[in-house]
């Protein structure tokens, strides 16, 4: 009995640890399957996944495209990303790092995981995209993180709405003069001077951001969901329409090419493997 149960810890061991491997991408596009010991600007250190009590290999961190960890999430090297910004433009989908890239694109990531796989200068609208550069940077113009709400990251809209007001409020907390008048409706005269002028124009310049932010947001999220679309396993569907001239009556043998012809409209989906 102890030795099964032995066998079966062991068992569950080893598909534990089948799962527990993180994949290291390099710039030429080949992987190292491994474990990573540590990861900084300069260097990487892994194991080996087949021999994880053996030696602690290194790989210098400028030879790295990105790295799959083991929980899903991906992390791109400043190395990998001029060759990702080519592959976001479209002249890099036979690049060798190809499979990588589409690997890194799965359904259900946040913001957070791939904001460092698009490069939104290469962004191209296109029919479908679910987030609004308009409405996201016209609704953070009018309320400060609001476009992030807009975008759908909530906790990103409370950052930028709490840092905007909180300058604001140490801008007023400062200020060489306030003066409020309610006999005629609500009348105010702020005097920004020193230490207060600072405080609103980081105000400002936190606006500023919050707009940038928004549409650079929304412009990511849509390159995502465009990769989702095609699925990144290089199959792409496309409807075009047509336009033909066919019998009128019949549509076989001699009799159908003495007929008279009619032009015929419709609908072609066209599948790109």
């Amino acid at each position: 009995m102890k030795r099964l149960i032995v066998f079966f810890a062991a068992a569950l061991v080893s598909a534990l640890s089948l799962n527990a491997q993180d994949v290291i991408t390099r710039t030429d596009g080949t992987e190292i399957i491994g474990r990573i010991i540590e990861s900084n600007e300069k260097t990487v250190k892994y194991k080996s996944w087949t021999d994880p009590q053996g030696p602690t290999y290194f790989i210098p961190s400028s030879d790295i495209l990105m790295i799959r960890y083991d929980d899903g999430q991906s992390e791109v090297f400043p190395a990998g990303r001029a060759v990702l910004s080519g592959m976001n433009s479209g002249n890099g989908l036979n690049s060798p790092v190809a499979p990588a890239y589409r690997s890194a694109v799965m359904p259900g990531l946040k913001y957070r995981d791939i904001k460092d796989l698009y490069d939104p200068y290469f962004y191209s609208h296109q029919p479908g995209d679910p987030y609004s550069r308009f409405l996201a940077g016209t609704g953070s113009f009018f309320f400060t993180g609001l476009g992030q709400g807009i975008d759908g990251e909530w906790g990103r809209a409370f950052n930028f709405f709490a840092a905007y007001w909180g300058l604001r409020a140490l801008a007023w907390a400062t200020a060489d003069y306030v003066y409020y008048d309610f006999s005629n409706g609500f009348h105010s005269d702020v005097s920004y001077n020193g230490i207060s002028a600072v405080f609103r124009l980081g105000a400002t310049a936190m606006k500023i951001w919050s707009i940038v932010d928004a549409i650079r947001v929304a412009k990511v999220k849509n390159m995502y969901h465009q990769d989702l679309r095609r699925g990144y396993s290089g199959l792409d569907f496309k409807v075009e329409p047509f336009l033909s001239m066919e019998p009128s009556v019949a549509p076989y043998g001699i009799e159908a090419a003495m007929q008279k012809r009619q032009p015929v409209a419709g609908l072609s989906l066209r599948v790109s493997f």
